[in-house]
């Protein structure tokens, strides 16, 4: 088998000695486990090690590649700049991940040019590792905002490079599990912390991948996890792989739940297609919603499809109502899968001739334009979902007492800055979360004075 094995480890600099001082007598059982896996490592004597880390460099729309020959780090930041380090990266792998990814149009490679200096996330691990291996190279690869799915998806990929190339890989995930378990921890205390991290060592300890890929981007913020994303790029690489689940230890005595975890590989299973599995399941979900969904969502969902498949614009016919004809207004086309938005486009006020044209240009824009993902690719068409938002009454207010961000839109503007938010927003419960997310989008200052506007819609699915 060329994935030789798996580990998930934190990453806290407290458990490198020359930082700790002896505070890290603290985390015993980490540290205990990070001399674990040292060993196991130099045991199983990896051509390259593959280090997912959520600090390395990320993009909201790209996986990033460590490109280049080499890279250096020290523990400087921590005042131990004696601590360092330097990795040879497998150039060939590289070029092999980017290679798969680009042969199925996946935002993944090296196009943001090289990173030089390792982060802590890939030497907190390294630092165990190097006391009793050190004959090998590595592949260090960052994160992204894309949703879970497409994590696992890239991990795949990773595997597809390694089985071309013939290289014998270890897999470390780096991340912590969540930081709100002590009220002195470093984001205080609350109860979705302690929740975080008991589904998620349940699920690591039955190797249970797929449960990866249901949890919603609100579960993961209000936890303060780090490690969540670079856990399912690891589910991937291990993708269709039997595995020995071992915990090795767990720890929150700082208010971080810290988890170290041994997967030992057995050989190849088929049944353990998670991705594959739980499109399926959306898939089928997004079925059920498009034969429910309403003429404005279809009209929606027509136009991203058609778009996405041939590159053409469709025309209203006859098929379609006269309301699409007759009417005028602003309209936003929302698109998500997995649950999380993948683009959000429209306009307050109408643009185009008609109401079915506003909707069809929002609907592309939706799926081709956001900057803040990729354009919707032509395998991610089953499992989008998609509505409409018909915009109604935009009127100005004089306070933010005006506003309930269940039932209305906010737009927030100063000079030539405007950011709009629409109504009903997971995460979004209060008018001043409300503002000051709309201020952010839009660029501007929180202490800078905004005209405010309120707008409600009528929602389409």
């Amino acid at each position: 088998m060329p994935i030789l094995g798996s580990f998930i480890v934190p990453h806290p600099p407290l458990a490198i000695p020359e930082i700790g001082k002896g505070k890290e007598s603290a985390i015993p059982k980490t540290i205990a486990s990070f001399e674990t896996v040292g060993k196991a490592i130099a045991e199983l004597r990896p051509e390259t090690i593959l280090f997912i880390s959520p600090h390395a460099e990320s993009y909201s729309d790209y996986f990033q590649i460590a490109d280049g020959e080499v890279a250096m780090g020290s523990f400087s930041e921590y005042r131990a700049p004696n601590v360092n380090f330097r990795l040879f990266y497998d150039k060939p792998l590289v070029e092999a991940i980017c290679a798969a990814s680009k042969e199925v149009s996946f935002p993944a490679g090296t196009k943001n040019g090289q990173e030089l200096y390792l982060d802590h996330g890939t030497m907190v691990p390294l630092y165990y590792i190097n006391k009793y291996y050190r004959d090998f190279k590595a592949v260090r690869v960052g994160l992204s905002g894309l949703s879970l799915s497409d994590h696992y998806r890239f991990g795949q990929l990773i595997l597809e490079a390694i089985e071309r190339i013939g290289r014998k890989v270890i897999v470390v995930a780096s991340g912590d599990l969540a930081h709100t378990l002590k009220k002195e921890g470093p984001y205080g205390y609350r109860p979705a912390g302690e929740e975080y991290d008991k589904q998620i060592l349940k699920i690591l300890s039955n190797g249970n991948f797929g449960e990866l890929l249901s949890f919603n981007r609100e579960t993961l913020r209000e936890a303060e996890e780090c490690g969540h994303r670079a856990f399912s790029v690891m589910a991937g690489v291990l993708d269709r792989l039997s595995l020995k689940p071992t915990l090795l230890s767990y720890e929150e005595t700082t208010g971080v739940g810290y988890a170290t975890f041994q997967y030992q590989v057995l050989g190849e299973n088929p049944s353990r297609a998670f991705l594959e599995l739980y499109r399926s399941r959306q898939s089928f979900l997004v079925k059920r919603e498009i034969e429910n969904s309403d003429i404005y969502a279809k009209l929606a969902r027509t136009a991203i499809e058609r778009y996405v498949l041939t590159g053409k614009v469709p025309t209203l016919g006859e098929e379609w109502p006269k309301v699409f004809m007759n009417l005028k207004s602003g309209v936003f086309v929302t698109i998500r899968k997995d649950g999380e938005i993948r683009g959000c486009m429209g306009s307050l006020r109408p643009l185009r001739k008609n109401l079915g044209s506003e909707i069809i240009a929002s609907a592309i824009a939706a799926a081709t334009m956001d900057t803040r993902f990729p354009k919707v690719r032509k395998e991610e068409l089953p499992l989008l979902s998609v509505s409409v938002d018909v915009v109604r009454s935009l009127i100005p207010i004089l306070s933010i007492s005006d506003l309930d961000p269940k039932l209305y839109g906010v737009v927030v503007e100063s000079g030539d800055k405007k950011g709009a938010l629409l109504p009903g927003l997971p995460g979004i419960d209060t008018p001043e979360e409300q503002v000051i997310t709309a201020m952010f989008k839009a660029g501007i200052p929180e202490n800078e004075d905004v005209a405010l506007y309120r707008f409600n819609v009528i929602h389409h699915v």
